[in-house]
């Protein structure tokens, strides 16, 4: 009887200590949040503007962006011209023609027949006996 009544406190004060966890996990998160929360507050945007300002445009690399790069983001949106589609279909039906050619080129590849199946297995069998033969101790 003594043993159940131990049993039972300690599942009550595990049960205990998991709420407990759980309640303190709850409330750290909700002040973690309450902390970014206020610290983000307290950037004034004079603060942000110099950080950004110090580290952006030249940081990023766009010292490097000229005016060709950016007509060619905006070309690279508008849609596909009748030239380029004609492109694209002979390059695509060049590639089937390589595709199909190469085909044509493989050798036919042998299956696995049981005659080659057997000459395997006793191939396999062969080199297991020399191995023996070579280190009796192998196992």
């Amino acid at each position: 009887m003594a043993g159940f009544a131990t049993l039972l406190m300690a599942t009550k004060v595990t049960r205990f200590r998991d709420a407990e966890m759980a309640s303190m996990e709850r409330m750290l998160s909700k002040k973690a949040i309450k902390n970014i929360s206020d610290s983000w507050e307290a950037i004034t945007q004079h603060k942000m503007n110099s950080v950004w300002l110090s580290c952006g445009p030249s940081k990023a690399g766009f010292d490097e962006v000229d005016d060709a790069d950016v007509e060619d983001l905006l070309d690279s949106h508008n849609g596909l011209t009748n030239e380029d589609l004609i492109e694209l279909e002979r390059l695509q039906q060049e590639e089937m023609t390589i595709a199909t050619v190469e085909d044509a080129d493989e050798s036919p590849t042998q299956l696995l027949t049981v005659r080659n199946l057997r000459k395997l297995i006793s191939s396999f069998e062969m080199a297991m006996d020399m191995a023996l033969e070579m280190d009796p101790n192998v196992e």
